[in-house]
């Protein structure tokens, strides 16, 4: 059922990549395009604005006065301020927004104490170490995988960057520690296949059916829907459940996992606000679901525009 005016006034927040720095977030824009041509043919009224700086947008949302933003937005270069800098502003200015708090947001660039908060709650996480100057010693065993605290498990599993002794890894170590100035986050390498769970709702929770990222060669390929055991597939949508929960997810979130050889699921990431467009694996799991992802859309902009912080008096 749907709660809210086909007119209501939405504005989109995101980043203008057109010029190409960075060829692995090209996508963003498309994603706009589809949102922007999606909430139009819902009939709302629909803005979308690129972040350039602070001022800009308290300009536009002046301008433009949405009953709600709905945010794109994904941090690239250096200079940019990160996801929770920009929700913060829309908490402060008292606005309605799509997805995560900004500390969920944070946390989420903080992989390091993701992991531990992870571990605390013995949720099934790959064995690690942290890194915050050069190794002088390790407790894992080879061949193991590094990152920055801030980096996705993915984006090195795509890369198959695999640390196969101890003075690769400090090479390894050094190189990151040096470019990036981060604690670095050295994990066991596991072969086996990696799934995602999407996961929407805030009261009342949905899982999708999973989908499976095939990487080979450095390419991702999205299956969706998988060929997993029945009982395997039940386990890894609980288990996104309890993350979801735990880690105060809003909106719709996807979290990943790698099942080994011998069936073992790990938790290896989390993701909060990810992409929606079509070839996401929300996307492509409404689509298995057989969900229309106009009413998805419905349901998390209600979601957004009922929140009790938002509620006007």
């Amino acid at each position: 059922m749907h709660i809210i005016k086909n007119n209501a006034n939405i504005l989109i927040l995101y980043n203008d990549f057109t010029k190409g720095k960075k060829d692995n977030l090209s996508n963003n824009d498309d994603e706009r395009i589809f949102i922007f041509q999606t909430l139009r043919s819902m009939d709302f009224r629909v803005n979308a604005i690129a972040f350039k700086n602070t001022t800009d947008l308290i300009f536009s949302i002046q301008k433009f006065q949405p009953d709600l933003i709905f945010n794109l937005f994904k941090a690239a270069e250096k200079n940019d301020p990160d996801e929770m800098h920009i929700v913060a502003l829309m908490e402060l200015l008292n606005l309605p927004y799509i997805g995560h708090s900004p500390f969920i947001l944070g946390l989420s660039n903080m992989k390091n104490f993701m992991k531990r908060l992870l571990e605390n709650k013995k949720i099934p996480a790959i064995e690690y170490q942290i890194y915050r100057d050069m190794p002088k010693s390790t407790y894992l065993n080879f061949p193991v995988s590094a990152r920055i605290a801030g980096a996705e498990w993915l984006a090195t599993r795509e890369m198959n960057d695999v640390i196969s002794d101890f003075d690769s890894l400090k090479d390894k170590v050094k190189i990151l520690l040096n470019k990036y100035e981060k604690p670095v986050i050295v994990e066991k390498y596991f072969v086996g296949r990696i799934f995602q769970a999407g996961v929407f709702g805030n009261k009342e929770l949905s899982v999708l059916p999973l989908c499976e990222l095939n990487i080979k060669n450095g390419n991702s390929k999205l299956i969706c829907p998988t060929d997993l055991d029945s009982d395997i597939s039940f386990h890894i949508q609980d288990t996104a459940i309890h993350v979801y929960k735990y880690l105060m997810g809003r909106d719709f979130a996807t979290v990943s996992f790698l099942v080994d050889n011998s069936n073992k699921i790990y938790v290896v990431d989390y993701h909060p606000n990810p992409s929606i467009s079509p070839g996401s694996v929300i996307y492509e799991s409404l689509k298995v679901a057989k969900q229309k992802f106009e009413d998805f859309l419905y349901f998390i902009i209600n979601e957004a525009l009922t929140r009790k912080t938002h509620v006007k008096n």
